[in-house]
């Protein structure tokens, strides 16, 4: 009789784990949908999301890091270097054809914040070697960083509406 009541109570422990731990059948842990579920399209779509994610990230503190001194600046170098490989990322990513003119609109976003912040990382560093021959640095890439950033979620709106019918 205890040996059919520690049966009952291991078995029923194991379906409890079990249940437990599986969850939805598309979903993680944590509710987010799970990749190896997903269709060629959707998991382009989502990967993109992520893709923008980060990058607006790294955009947003490349643009809030202060540059008063060496080790912000050595903190700015960082942060570019995380955009510089973020781009490469971006262009190596194999999509599907449709998806091309959004890879392209991410890839000009990616490589615009990367430019627009590498020239101001470079100007600090030709100031603080007293290097005052170069020519006045052109921020006008910078100002395409947004128009790029807007260009790119235009089309991934354009791709998820597709994608939903």
């Amino acid at each position: 009789m205890k040996s059919r009541i520690a049966y009952t109570l291991s078995l029923s422990l194991v379906i409890l784990i079990i249940t437990a731990c599986a969850g939805s059948a598309s979903t993680g842990p944590t509710n987010t949908p799970d990749p190896s579920f997903m269709s060629i399209n959707e998991r382009a779509i989502w990967d993109f999301d992520n893709y923008r994610n980060e990058l607006k990230g790294l955009v947003n503190s490349a643009a809030d890091a202060p540059t008063e001194s060496s080790v912000d600046y050595e903190n700015l170098a960082q942060i570019v270097y995380q955009i510089g490989a973020l781009s490469e990322q971006i262009d190596e990513y194999e999509v599907p054809l449709s998806f091309i003119k959004a890879q392209s609109a991410l890839s000009n976003f990616a490589h615009s914040a990367y430019m627009c912040y590498n020239l101001k990382y470079q100007e600090y560093v030709r100031e603080s070697v007293g290097d005052n021959t170069a020519s006045k640095v052109d921020y006008s890439i910078c100002d395409k960083i947004t128009e790029y950033e807007e260009s790119y979620d235009l089309f991934l709106q354009e791709l998820k509406a597709n994608n939903s019918e």
